[in-house]
């Protein structure tokens, strides 16, 4: 492993430990208010009885987000292996100058942004899930979603499209 190789696996390792972090530390906040409270009557006669009730909104359990996050793993890691092996086969293909590469690579960068993509696909589903009153989705299943999506797509460039950039890069140089 080259030097660019192992900066661009800690800065991918250290980005994926701060946004999980952040991730628990905004879904364990108990200060967050996860319910929805209900409008007074509007009736007079009811007005001196009201008491605030707080219906509250259907919020995720670990069981929910952890399949979630498998959910979208699983497919975004099937992405990763489609992406990995569409640019290897550019890579090792001997007939093209490294210029040439450098430019197919650029034009396959689309599938490095798709799990940002299917990310942001998740969470509107989960919010459409919401407004629909399925219990089952929460927002903290919406938002995981969209998490699990920058990740992915953050660490395949980092971690895997960087690295072979530069050697395309250091290759053209050479010649």
């Amino acid at each position: 492993m080259g030097k660019n190789d192992w900066i661009g696996t800690i800065i991918g390792i250290v980005l994926l430990f701060l946004i999980l972090g952040i991730a628990y530390i905004v879904l364990q906040e108990p200060s967050v208010n996860r319910g929805v409270v209900n409008p007074p009557p509007t009736t007079s006669q009811n007005v001196v009885d009201y008491q605030p009730h707080v219906t509250q909104a259907p919020t995720s359990s670990f069981l929910g987000i952890a399949l979630c996050v498998l959910v979208f793993g699983v497919i975004d890691l099937a992405i990763f292996w489609w992406a990995r092996r569409v640019v290897n086969q550019v890579c090792n293909d001997n007939k093209l100058s490294a210029q040439i590469k450098l430019k197919r690579i650029e034009s396959e960068g689309v599938l490095f942004d798709l799990p940002l993509y299917l990310g942001l696909l998740g969470t509107v589903f989960g919010f459409l899930g919401i407004s629909m009153g399925w219990s089952f989705v929460s927002r903290d299943v919406a938002y995981v979603s969209t998490v699990v999506g920058i990740l992915a797509s953050a660490l395949m460039r980092v971690c895997f499209l960087r690295p072979k950039r530069n050697r395309l890069l250091e290759d053209c140089a050479k010649n």
